[in-house]
C-alpha cells in the first residue's frame, strides 16, 4: 500500500501550509463523533466517561420546545462555580432552560455559570466572601439541589401538573436523582456559557481594577450612564459596574459607569 505521507502532492501542500516535516498526525483509533460537535478524541473520551469539557459558543440559543440541557447528544448541567458566602439563596444546579437562566441571559450574567457532566450533587466550587471578595475556599466541594424551576419547565414526573399540591411537588423534588436523569434523558441542548468549572476565572477584581475603573469613568466623561448626572467634580461618587457580574471581565462592553444611587438599584435587581 502506498505511504500517503510520501506522496509529493501531499508534501507540497504541507509545505505551503507551513507544517514542519517532522510533524505527523495519527489516524489510528479515530471514530465517528457521537456528540454532534467538532471534538478531538480526548474530548470525546472525556464526555463518554461522564467528564466535562470546555466549549466556547459565540451564539447563545435554546429551544422552548426542547429545554433540557445537553451537548450534542449528551446531557449536561449548569451551575455557578464561584459562590458567595453567606449565600443569598439556596445553592442550585440546572438541568433545563428555566426562567432563572432566561433572566441571567437577559441580564448578561449567563457566563457566571459553567458546564459539567457530573452525575452527583457534589459540585466543584470556589467560595468567596461576599463583602471582601476574597477567596475563602478554592476547589472545594459543595452539595447542591436541583432547581425547582427546571423541574417545572420540563414537567418532570408531573411536577408542573401537580399545580398547588405542595406535598406532591416536594416528593418529586426530594427523590430527584441527577445520575438517573442524565442517564435516562436524550434531548437537545444548543446553549452553553463560555467556561467549564475548571476553566472559569475566579470571580475577583483584577489587580489593576482601580486603574481600569478610572480610565473607563474618564472615557464616559465622569457621567452616570443611567441617570446622566455629571460627577467630574465629585469623582468618588461614580462607580464602574460589571454588567454580567463577572469581575474578571473588564472589556468595555461589560462595564458601565453608575452613580451610587443607580449602582445600588442595579444590585437590588440582580
Amino acid at each position: 500500500m502506498k505511504n500517503f505521507f510520501n506522496d509529493s502532492t501531499f508534501q507540497l501542500l504541507r509545505q505551503k501550509m507551513g507544517i514542519d516535516k517532522s510533524k505527523y498526525a495519527s489516524f489510528e483509533g479515530l471514530k465517528s463523533n457521537p456528540f454532534g460537535l467538532k471534538l478531538d478524541p480526548i474530548q470525546i473520551k472525556k464526555l463518554e466517561s461522564g467528564g466535562d469539557i470546555d466549549i466556547t459558543l459565540d451564539k447563545l440559543d435554546f429551544s422552548e420546545n426542547d429545554p433540557i440541557l445537553r451537548v450534542g447528544k449528551v446531557n449536561v448541567v449548569l451551575y455557578v462555580r464561584d459562590q458567595y458566602h453567606p449565600p443569598r439563596h439556596e445553592y442550585k444546579y440546572h438541568i433545563a432552560w428555566c426562567e432563572t437562566l432566561e433572566k441571567r441571559k437577559i441580564d448578561n450574567k449567563i457566563d457566571r455559570y459553567v458546564i459539567t457532566r457530573k452525575d452527583d450533587e457534589n459540585f466543584n466550587v470556589n467560595v468567596i466572601n461576599k463583602d471582601s471578595h476574597k477567596v475563602i475556599e478554592k476547589n472545594g466541594v459543595l452539595k447542591m439541589s436541583v432547581c425547582r424551576g427546571c423541574l417545572r419547565k420540563i414537567n418532570y414526573k408531573g411536577y408542573k401538573s401537580a399545580g398547588y399540591n405542595r406535598n406532591k411537588k416536594d416528593n418529586i423534588y426530594n427523590v430527584f436523582s441527577l445520575e438517573a436523569f442524565l442517564k435516562s434523558e436524550k434531548v437537545k441542548f444548543d446553549y452553553l456559557p463560555q467556561y467549564s468549572e475548571y476553566t472559569q476565572p475566579i470571580n475577583q477584581y483584577t489587580s489593576n481594577w482601580k486603574e481600569i475603573s478610572r480610565l473607563y469613568r474618564k472615557k464616559v466623561n465622569w457621567k452616570c450612564e443611567k441617570c446622566g448626572r455629571d460627577f467630574s467634580s465629585n469623582k468618588g461618587n461614580l462607580d464602574t459596574h460589571h454588567i454580567n457580574s463577572s469581575k474578571y471581565d473588564v472589556k468595555d462592553e461589560n462595564l458601565i459607569a453608575l452613580c451610587k444611587d443607580c449602582h445600588k438599584k442595579e444590585h437590588a435587581m440582580s
